[in-house]
């Protein structure tokens, strides 16, 4: 039976037997900051009826759509841009290799002085997070493009702009979607410090408050739906990839 439950729905059988076990630690009540999962979505549920939620939801939503928009373009035209040409690469090579080693933290309050208050430096801090693993990605994915191919298309004079959209593009997408998944996971890292630490608003900021004021269920309550939003993403940019790149990494259509 639970071979048969683990075989067929594997994902939620480890759902529920974690809840179950989480229920079960908390109602030993072993330690006050592990609270029963049954307490956590009551809590969650309070949040939803009194709009705290909803209103925190949304402003986080916009941040991360704005943040993670521009990350997008940004690193998906520039990590392209590096890919393809050796003289792009070794302009921006240093700067991009810069960031990714840096920590990102260390640049959140540096978005204040340059965006001031609000929502500007929130969403300017998940782009920081994200960009730079976006264009590392897509210039791997397409240097890694099968230069067979390549050499094919300039042996029968193929237009530049035909090798970029047939190619370049196509060999490129599956470490380019990786890429995105990646981002999208450190774009939510960033809108949560970015909140916390900036300004305050959001889920972020609730999150912070209710730390502070040691709201544990609360606290546990926004970071079962900051992994939501998460997976969701995840799963979405995920789907997305095996419908647009279903062949290997560096094999083009």
């Amino acid at each position: 039976m639970v071979d048969r439950l683990v075989t067929r729905w594997p994902t939620a059988t480890a759902l529920v037997l974690g809840a179950g076990v989480w229920e079960g630690l908390g109602r030993l009540h072993l330690t006050p900051m592990l609270p029963p999962v049954t307490g956590v979505l009551g809590a969650l549920v309070q949040m939803i009826t009194s709009g705290d939620l909803q209103k925190n939801l949304s402003q986080s939503l916009l941040s991360l759509a704005l943040g993670f928009g521009a990350a997008v373009l940004v690193g998906v035209v520039l990590g392209v841009a590096m890919g393809y040409d050796r003289r792009v690469e070794a302009f921006f090579d240093m700067y991009v290799n810069a960031f990714v080693a840096a920590p990102s933290a260390a640049f959140v309050p540096l978005m204040v002085v340059f965006f001031g208050l609000g929502q500007g430096p929130v969403a300017a801090t998940v782009f920081l997070f994200s960009c730079f693993v976006i264009i590392v990605n897509t210039a791997t994915g397409v240097k890694q493009v099968d230069r067979s191919v390549l050499d094919m298309a300039r042996a029968f004079c193929a237009p530049r702009d035909l090798v970029f959209r047939r190619i370049l593009v196509p060999g490129a997408l599956p470490m380019l979607m990786a890429g995105l998944r990646l981002g999208a996971g450190r774009a939510i890292k960033g809108l949560v410090v970015g909140e916390a630490l900036i300004s305050l608003v959001g889920l972020g900021g609730a999150l912070q408050l209710y730390g502070g004021a040691f709201q544990v269920k609360a606290v546990y309550a926004l970071i079962l739906v900051l992994v939501t939003i998460s997976l969701a993403s995840t799963w979405v940019l995920g789907r997305l990839e095996r419908w647009l790149s279903p062949w290997p990494a560096g094999k083009a259509r």
